[in-house]
C-alpha cells in the first residue's frame, strides 16, 4: 500500500532589518545618503518539505545573501546571492506575507517594486560603510561565502573590499545579523530593490526627491492600500514658475527605483510544493 503524495509548504518568514550606516552620495541624493542609518525590512521565502515515510527533512530558505538548506540548527549554504561583489553591492529584500501548503506545482507571484533600475555611488567619510544583513547562516558559512571579498588588510589593488565581517551571536549557531565593514576610501555602486510576495507587498510612501532634467514636474508616487496588490496610482504635481533651474524630480523610494510608470505584470516564480523547491 503506497503512502499518500507527499506534500510541501511555501512561507514567507517574519520581518527583520538589513541596514546600511556610513554611506554617503553627492549631489541631491546627498540629502537622503548622508551617512546616518538606513534601515529596509525584509523577509526570508522558506520551502518546508512535508515526506510521509522521511521525517525531518530539511528546508530550503532564501534569504538576502545567500540560499540555504537547514535541519533544526544546522544550516548548509547551497548558494551565493552575491550581495558583495568587488565595489558593487546588490541589496533586494522582500516583502509581504505568503503561505501555502499542496501536493502540485504553485506558482508564486513575486512583484516588482518599481519598473526601472538606478545605481547610487556612495563612499564613506567619517567612518567606513556598513552592511548589516539579517540571516540565519552561521558565521563559518559566511567565512567561505566571502572568502573571494574578503581583505583584511586593505589592499587596493586586489578587488577586494571587505575588510571585516562579524556576527551578533556567537558560534556555534546563526550569526542572527551579520555586519559587513567595506574598505574605506574607496567609492562603491549601490543597488537597492524590493519585490513582493503575498498581500499589501509593495505599499512604500516617497522617500527623498532628486534632480534629472528638463520640464518642472515631479511624479508622485501614492502608495495602493488594495490587498488585491494592483498597480499603484500616481499623480503630477506643477511646480510653480521660479528663477531657479528647471528640473524634473521623479520620486524615489528608499530602494533607488524612481517611480514614473505603472508596475508591469510581475514574473511568476515556479515552486515545487513536494518534494523540492525549483524555479522556473
Amino acid at each position: 500500500m503506497n503512502p499518500p503524495p507527499a506534500s510541501g509548504t511555501i512561507r514567507t518568514a517574519s520581518a527583520s532589518n538589513l541596514t546600511i550606516d556610513g554611506a554617503h552620495a553627492n549631489g541631491a541624493t546627498g540629502d537622503y545618503w548622508n551617512g546616518s542609518n538606513k534601515s529596509i525590512p525584509t523577509r526570508q521565502i522558506i520551502y518546508e518539505p512535508h515526506y510521509n515515510e522521511y521525517d525531518n527533512a530539511p528546508e530550503t530558505v532564501l534569504e538576502l545573501g545567500a540560499v540555504y538548506n537547514r535541519v533544526d540548527d544546522t544550516t548548509i549554504a547551497t548558494g551565493d546571492r552575491g550581495v558583495i561583489d568587488g565595489r558593487t553591492l546588490s541589496l533586494t529584500s522582500v516583502s509581504g506575507e505568503y503561505r501555502h501548503t499542496g501536493v502540485d506545482r504553485t506558482l508564486v507571484d513575486l512583484t516588482p517594486s518599481s519598473t526601472e533600475t538606478r545605481t547610487v555611488t556612495v563612499t564613506d567619510r567619517e567612518n567606513p560603510i556598513t552592511l548589516t544583513l539579517p540571516t540565519d547562516l552561521d558565521e563559518s558559512e559566511w567565512e567561505s561565502l566571502l572568502e573571494s571579498e574578503y581583505d583584511p588588510d586593505g589592499d587596493e589593488d586586489n578587488d577586494r573590499y571587505v575588510t571585516d565581517y562579524s556576527c551578533t551571536s556567537e558560534a556555534p549557531g546563526s550569526c542572527g545579523e551579520l555586519t559587513v565593514t567595506l574598505q574605506p576610501d574607496a567609492t562603491y555602486e549601490l543597488h537597492l530593490a524590493q519585490v513582493g510576495v503575498g498581500h499589501s507587498s509593495v505599499a512604500q510612501t516617497p522617500t527623498y526627491l532628486t534632480d534629472v532634467v528638463g520640464t518642472r514636474r515631479v511624479s508622485v508616487r501614492e502608495p495602493s492600500n488594495d490587498s488585491s496588490l494592483k498597480p499603484e496610482t500616481n499623480s503630477t504635481i506643477r511646480l510653480a514658475a521660479s528663477r531657479s533651474p528647471p528640473m524634473s524630480s521623479p520620486v524615489r523610494v528608499r530602494f533607488e527605483h524612481p517611480i514614473s510608470a505603472r508596475i508591469p505584470t510581475a514574473g511568476r516564480p515556479s515552486f515545487m510544493t513536494h518534494p523540492r523547491l525549483s524555479t522556473v
